[in-house]
């Protein structure tokens, strides 16, 4: 059978590219779930969207593909371009053209009068090889069409009557609009779908920084949210390292995204654990809709209180809270670090103990957590103090292990 570009299902194609872009350096043999031919094909359709950003590294047993390109140099996310390649059947693009011809008269049709429409003006007149469609199949691509907004169902008495739904949106209107959100917002692809309808591009925003990982879990975090919006339980499967799926029985509550790596996270409340978790969303391959959940809204609750002491996706524990604190020293002049303090503190407070000092001070779940960004203030740091004495003891062990290197960098640089 001939390779195609195109795909039937989505998440074989997503753990794909999940291997490459969030782990990077696969090699063939690393794919051992399916056969070599089927990771032969899903390189080749990676490359065949992402060309320019494909690279691999030579080594002894063969080559570790992956992709990479630096997002703020890019106009446009090339991961859409996975969306916009399922395949169809030729039945499919065959009632696709036929069917909107016939209702581009404005006119109202039932599915028997389009199926003897179809079969008088095109499956008659062609020397077609697909068989006629059936009434059946005829209804289904047209209610399929309804669904999608681009047919209107009138109602005659008994009878369904499909017609052509009205388009009176000014598209060049909307541009500036669809550009952002195809960006920024988290399902960017109806953006991107609105975009190419227009002929020329529209590069009028560009992001420092421009997560777009979140691409290949849109229709997981789709699935969630409207299981969040129904108030229900599911399922989800997540990936083990040895390519299993483990089931976990949740109620999803919230949705985590990470402004420095944009990934997201589902806060729900596990029914094995008894308490309030976070999965990333790259690490689950499906979910499943269980059923309504009459406790979502002491669920909810939990999720609520939870907020102000939730500073990363940890969570180990919360049964109690760790207290944490930090003073730095800004001049009258430096203002630009109290800003940075309140602009990037994501729970706790800031308070002026003096004309120089601030101090910012926090209770949280995880207090481990913080310490990457504590640290990006060494050198203005005048005191630190965390009711965890191990996360006390890293803090400091940290310092004196940076200050040894130093020194020695010092006393080299002094004996040459």
């Amino acid at each position: 059978m001939a390779y195609s570009e195109l795909f039937k299902n989505y998440s074989d194609i997503r753990n794909f590219m999940r291997r490459f872009y969030v782990y990077g350096f696969e090699k063939r043999q690393d794919f051992t779930a399916k056969s070599s031919r089927s990771y032969d094909d899903n390189r080749r359709r990676l490359d065949s969207w992402l060309e320019d950003y494909m690279s691999f590294k030579s080594e002894a047993d063969g080559r570790a593909y992956r992709i990479s390109f630096d997002s703020s140099s890019i106009s446009h996310n090339p991961l859409y371009k996975s969306w916009k390649a399922k395949s169809f059947t030729s039945m499919d693009i065959t009632l696709h053209f036929y069917l909107l011809d016939i209702l581009a008269d404005g006119k109202a049709y039932s599915a028997a009068e389009l199926l003897e429409l179809l079969s008088g003006r095109y499956f008659n007149c062609f020397d077609n090889q697909l068989r006629q469609p059936d009434e059946s199949t005829v209804r289904n691509k047209l209610n399929e069409y309804t669904a999608l907004g681009m047919l209107r169902l009138v109602k005659q008495g008994r009878r369904n009557l499909y017609c052509l739904a009205q388009d009176e949106v000014n598209w060049r209107s909307w541009q500036l609009a669809c550009a952002f959100f195809s960006k920024a917002a988290p399902l960017g692809e109806a953006g991107s779908y609105l975009l190419d309808k227009f002929a020329e591009d529209c590069e009028a925003f560009d992001f420092k920084h421009h997560f777009i990982l979140y691409t290949m879990d849109s229709k997981l975090l789709y699935e969630l949210l409207e299981a969040m919006n129904s108030r229900q339980s599911v399922t989800l499967y997540r990936c083990d390292k040895d390519g299993s799926s483990i089931p976990q029985y949740v109620c999803p509550l919230k949705i985590y995204c990470s402004t420095r790596t944009g990934r997201q996270y589902l806060l729900s409340y596990s029914y094995a654990a008894q308490k309030l978790l976070f999965n990333r969303l790259d690490h689950i391959e499906s979910i499943e809709v269980k059923r309504a959940e009459g406790r979502y809204e002491e669920f909810l609750r939990l999720a609520q209180e939870a907020a102000p002491h939730i500073w990363g996706a940890g969570m180990l524990r919360t049964d109690r809270l760790e207290k944490i604190s930090f003073t730095v020293e800004a001049a009258a002049d430096e203002q630009f670090i109290v800003q940075r303090l309140e602009r990037e503190k994501r729970c706790g407070t800031v308070r002026q103990l003096d004309a120089e000092h601030y101090r910012f001070s926090a209770a949280v779940y995880d207090a481990r957590e913080l310490l990457p960004w504590i640290r990006t203030f060494i050198g203005r740091i005048t005191a630190f103090s965390c009711s965890n004495e191990e996360i006390e003891r890293i803090f400091y062990d940290d310092l004196d292990q940076t200050a040894a290197y130093y020194l020695q960098e010092v006393q080299a640089d002094g004996e040459e």
